[in-house]
This record gives structure tokens, sequence and C-alpha cells, in this order.
């Protein structure tokens, strides 16, 4: 097993499984997260284009795969909410 050199944590690469499912919950956690942040701001009545700018970071950091057809597709799941909220917030027709 690789190790990073001075600890003993052994070495992950990017394509390991557990990993890559980590980070998409990880990934998930932030994207809910800032859906949270979005309601709030709302009720408060303090939205500002810095929420929009974030969501739209979160959706493309939600595309990548971690591996797990079931965490994907609730990765999607939530994808589709962000990406309806940031439609809600875009200038009207």
């Amino acid at each position: 097993m690789l190790r990073h050199e001075g600890t003993e944590r052994p070495f992950t690469s990017p394509l390991d499984p557990a990993e890559r499912k980590r980070r998409a919950v990880k990934r998930g956690r932030t994207a809910l997260n800032a859906l949270d942040e979005l309601k709030v701001e709302v009720l408060a009545g303090t939205l500002g284009p810095s929420t929009l700018m974030r969501l739209k970071s979160v959706t493309a950091d939600l595309r990548d795969a971690s591996g797990d057809p079931r965490l994907d597709s609730v990765l999607a799941e939530i994808e589709l909410c962000v990406e309806v909220e940031i439609a809600k917030m875009g200038p009207p027709q």
C-alpha cells in the first residue's frame, strides 16, 4: 500500500471507488447546503447574485460520477432541483 511521505495515511487515488464515493457524497451535501441557503435568503428577502453563482457552481460539480448507481441517481435528483431553482432565478421572459 502506498503512503503519503511523512504520514501514516494510505495514498488514495482519485480513481479509488471509496474515494470517489466520499467525494460525491461531499458534493451532494454541498449542493443541499446551497439549496438550504437559498431558502433562507428567499424567506429573509436577502437573495443576492452570489447565490445564483454558487448554485451554478455546485451544479457543475454534481456531474462527476461516483461509481455507485444509486448515489449517482440521488445526485442527479439534487442536480435537477438546483437547476430548477436556477431557472426560477433567471431573468423574466
